[in-house]
């Protein structure tokens, strides 16, 4: 009897995996419920539980959850000298540098470190750029994990521009993005060490890239925002609607929110303290921008 519920169970996982079968909604919360099954019964550890379970979630994850968003990517003017990539290379510590003309919206590839960093400390004259340019690849903020992990690996590349749905730049993805899906994140040594939200004063200094789940679950509150935004800068925009400048100070549901770094195009840095009700601002516990 075991071994048709473990057949079973296989023909269900291969099935899925191969696109045949029933639904994948239906597919994905029948083997959720078996992997959640075998921890209670201590078939699985934890993390067995959250990698597998990963996996599952993996084929249902767009791009654009995972990609590294425009104001965040490291990128290099077509024009510019070889000497002074290289120079930024090793500072930013990528061994891939997407190259643009005029502006970033213009991406038009990338150079690889392996390419360029034969010419360290070489002396002039250095070859133009346009000579190492690799081509781009373009992929819709829309499309699915599973079929970038396959693109990578049928193209032998690791890196994706990502675009929206009018051609407009995105962001980029690349194959260390996709493969933290399901094992968690790589750290190298280049990466900075970020703690997303640590206490301060009396409140808690907060990363603006921090995801509004991971907010809610630390201050142990549901914020009740409507909107489509994933992290803490999202929220800021939403109530505010605009970029706020640095210092600028707001109420937000029984929370005293203080911008702390931010540039014209996004926010950096906040600090959110709890305020007694006496002190807040505005009716309903709506946002109220102080100067």
């Amino acid at each position: 009897m075991a071994n048709e519920r473990d057949n079973s169970t296989w023909k269900t996982v291969l099935d899925w995996l191969s696109g045949r079968g029933r639904q994948d909604r239906d597919l994905v919360k029948e083997m959720e419920e078996l992997i959640e099954e075998g921890t209670a019964e201590g078939v699985l550890n934890e993390e067995q539980e959250e990698m597998l379970l990963s996996v599952l979630s993996f084929r249902q994850t767009m791009v654009r959850e995972v990609m590294v968003p425009r104001t965040e990517m490291v990128c290099f003017e077509v024009s510019e000298p070889l000497d002074e990539l290289v120079r930024k290379m090793v500072e930013e510590g990528h061994s891939r540098i997407p190259l643009y003309e005029e502006d970033v919206e213009h991406v038009v590839g990338f150079v690889a470190a392996r390419d360029v960093l034969r010419f360290w400390d070489a002396p002039p004259p250095h070859p133009p750029l346009t000579e190492m340019l690799r081509p781009a690849f373009f992929v819709p903020e829309t499309m699915n994990l599973g079929v970038l992990l396959s693109e990578f690996r049928r193209r032998r590349i690791h890196l994706a521009i990502v675009v929206d749905e009018y051609g407009g730049l995105s962001g980029l993805a690349t194959l260390e993005d996709v493969l933290e899906q399901i094992v968690g994140d790589i750290w190298d040594e280049y990466d900075d060490e970020v703690t997303e939200i640590r206490a301060s004063g009396d409140g808690f200094s907060v990363d603006a890239r921090t995801e509004i789940e991971t907010l809610e679950e630390h201050l142990g509150m549901d914020l009740a925002v409507q909107g489509e935004f994933e992290t803490a800068g999202g929220l800021v925009f939403q109530a505010l609607g605009r970029i706020p400048k640095p210092g600028e100070v707001f109420v937000f549901r029984g929370l005293e929110i203080t911008v702390q770094d931010a540039d014209k195009r996004r926010v950096k840095e906040l600090m959110i303290r709890r305020i007694a009700s006496e002190e807040q601002h505005g009716e309903n516990g709506d946002s109220e921008a102080k100067p």
